[in-house]
């Protein structure tokens, strides 16, 4: 089984890879703050998970694990709520571009235990605060499922 930190180090590799993404940040390397240099970023959250047990009783008790992942793509700061509708064009692609890569990658490159994984929401264009600083972005719910 993958540990939640693999999962969230894993899908910064993969972020890596999408086109225009300039950082994605691993559990250990998450930024006190954000500076506009390093945008479009996107910062990995590991949030609720669900469990289904499958057998009880046995050796080999068996559970699935679905657990969600909030993907916060900052893509620039917002100096007004206004921006927002000014500058969401500059999400438009990264939508597209980073449900296909985790469809590409559906088991988090053979991630051990991953079954499958798949972005499930977007938020669309809104403002997102970070370390007291707001900016435009969106953030994607990824659901990671394995066997534990």
């Amino acid at each position: 089984m993958a540990e939640t930190w693999q999962v969230i180090d894993r899908i910064a590799k993969l972020c890596t890879e999408v086109q225009g993404i300039r950082n994605a940040y691993p559990h250990d390397g998450v930024p006190n703050s954000l500076d506009g240099a390093v945008l479009p970023a996107v910062i990995t959250i590991p949030a609720a998970g669900e469990y289904e047990y499958l057998s009880f009783g046995h050796a080999d008790e068996t559970t699935q694990e679905q657990r969600e992942y909030h993907l916060l793509l900052f893509v620039c700061p917002a100096a007004k709520p206004a921006d927002v509708a000014i500058q969401s064009d500059l999400l438009e692609p990264f939508f597209r571009r980073i449900m296909e890569k985790v469809k590409a990658k559906y088991t988090l490159e053979s991630l051990t235990g991953v079954q499958y994984a798949y972005i499930a929401t977007d938020t669309g264009a809104e403002v997102i605060e970070y370390a007291g600083q707001v900016y435009v972005g969106t953030m994607f719910t990824l659901r990671v499922v394995q066997m534990i």
